[in-house]
C-alpha cells in the first residue's frame, strides 16, 4: 500500500513539475508584443452564415462576407478585427496579458489579464460586462510556436511585433512607434 501511495505521489509531483515547466517556458518565449497576421473562423446564426481564412490587414482586420440563409444571393460584408497581444507582468508581478484594440489609431488596451498554459492549451482570464477581470479563466485554445517569431493561438496566427515591424514599416501604427520594438500603446 505504501508503495502504491508513493507511486501516486511521485506521479502527481511529476505532473505539477511538468505544468510549471510549460508555464515558465511559454512565459519566457512570449514576453513582449504580438501582432495578429492571419485568422480563420466561422459564424452561423439564425440569419447569416460566414467563414473566413486569410491574412489580416494593417489593423488586424479581415473582411467577412455573411450570406443570408433565406436568400443566398443576399450578402453583407463585415469587418472583423483581431487584437494584438502584449505579454508582461502586472503591478503585482503576475504573468499577464493585455489585448490591444487595433481598430483605431488610439490603440486602447484591456486591463491586465492573467493567463495560464496547460497541456498545450492557452487560457486567458475573463472580464465582466464592465470590463474588469473576474479571476476566472475562459475556455482554452490550443497554442503552438511555429518558429521563434510566430505563434498560433486557436485560429489566429501572431508574429512577434519586432519581427512584424521590420516587414511592415509602411503600416500606419508601426510608423507611430518609430524605431521602437514595442507597440505605441496609449495608456
Amino acid at each position: 500500500m505504501k508503495t502504491k501511495s508513493l507511486i501516486i505521489l511521485a506521479g502527481l509531483f511529476l505532473f505539477l513539475c511538468t505544468s510549471c515547466s510549460e508555464q515558465h517556458s511559454f512565459t519566457k518565449k512570449i514576453t513582449g508584443d504580438w501582432w495578429p497576421v492571419h485568422a480563420s473562423g466561422s459564424m452561423d446564426n439564425e440569419v447569416f452564415t460566414a467563414s473566413w481564412d486569410g491574412d489580416l490587414g494593417d489593423h488586424g482586420e479581415i473582411i467577412v462576407v455573411c450570406t443570408s440563409k433565406d436568400n443566398p444571393s443576399l450578402t453583407v460584408k463585415k469587418t472583423v478585427f483581431y487584437p494584438a497581444l502584449s505579454f508582461s507582468k502586472d503591478t503585482r508581478k503576475n504573468e499577464s496579458v493585455r489585448t490591444v484594440d487595433l481598430s483605431s489609431r488610439d490603440l486602447k488596451t484591456s486591463n491586465y489579464l492573467k493567463y495560464k498554459v496547460e497541456n498545450g492549451t492557452f487560457y486567458m482570464e475573463t472580464v465582466s460586462a464592465e470590463g474588469t477581470p473576474t479571476g476566472e479563466f475562459g475556455e482554452g485554445q490550443p497554442y503552438k510556436f511555429l518558429d521563434d517569431n510566430t505563434l498560433k493561438i486557436g485560429n489566429v496566427t501572431y508574429e512577434a511585433y519586432s519581427y512584424y515591424r521590420k516587414k511592415h514599416q509602411s503600416n500606419s501604427i508601426v510608423e507611430m512607434g518609430g524605431d521602437s520594438d514595442y507597440l505605441p500603446i496609449r495608456y
